[in-house]
């Protein structure tokens, strides 16, 4: 498939950080003009750039904003639905959880086992709406200003009385100097249920290692599990080792 091949594209040219064109064509036995589409494609996600006669690795990425909610669901959406499924698969009997906003972690809410008595806590209402499918399960809302391009509500953690076993969190970006995001409140929202859970999990497609937003919420050592759909890179690898993190690839 050809969203499969420019997935294992990118992280061959990862690999390698520097190929020829030619290089790439032998390799996946396609041809220059199909070639040149799949590199654009990677081109505007921004995982590479053009060289003469080849490509390099964009190591890192910089988000300034995030898209719309619609635009993101529809992005790696094989891929966070295998994370969602991976991370619901903690969920235990009279868990109480935080469910961070954005797409990848709205995944879990399909595969939540309604038999087991737990409860979701979450400022997202992505998530809520989720939830309505779920009768078995006790939902509870944060309150506060809702943003319109996160759907997600504005809380001053202070005033937030949970504690959790697990918090599940999203993230713009994540590379060696932390874990990013692009609004300094959803930030303070996501430290807050970190600072209160027993159990910290990281859910990140592949297409956030290396991006980095302008609002540091953590750092990679600051979580227990983090569950990707890809390997882990190099640097994540030495950094699970040296502070015990365990990395899930999802679909395994």
């Amino acid at each position: 498939m050809k969203y499969d091949r420019i997935l294992a594209m990118e992280e061959y040219i990862h690999q390698k950080q520097t190929i020829s064109n030619k290089e790439l064509c032998d390799k996946y036995e396609i041809s220059m003009q199909t070639l040149r589409r799949d590199i654009n494609t990677l081109c505007r996600k921004g995982s590479v750039r053009k060289i003469y006669g080849g490509v390099v690795y964009n190591e890192s990425r910089t988000a300034s904003s995030v898209a719309s909610m619609d635009q993101r669901h529809d992005e790696h959406a094989y891929e966070k639905d295998a994370i969602g499924k991976d991370a619901a698969s903690l969920v235990e009997e009279n868990d109480v959880i935080f469910i961070d906003s954005g797409t990848t972690a709205a995944c879990m809410i399909p595969y939540l086992n309604e038999n087991l008595h737990i409860t979701v806590i979450t400022h997202s209402l992505f998530v809520i709406n989720a939830l309505f499918a779920k009768k078995n399960i006790k939902a509870i809302l944060l309150g506060g200003e809702l943003n319109y391009n996160t759907q997600s509500f504005m809380s001053d953690p202070a005033e937030i009385p949970y504690r959790y076993n697990k918090a599940f969190i999203a993230t713009v970006g994540i590379n060696e100097q932390g874990c990013t995001n692009t609004n300094i409140q959803e930030g303070r929202i996501k430290r807050h249920a970190m600072a209160h859970s027993d159990q910290k999990i990281l859910l990140a497609d592949r297409s956030k290692f290396l991006v980095c937003g302008y609002n540091t919420f953590a750092y990679p050592q600051d979580f227990d599990v983090i569950i990707s759909d890809a390997d882990a890179p190099e640097w994540l690898q030495k950094s699970s080792g040296k502070y015990g993190i365990e990395i899930r690839k999802a679909g395994n």
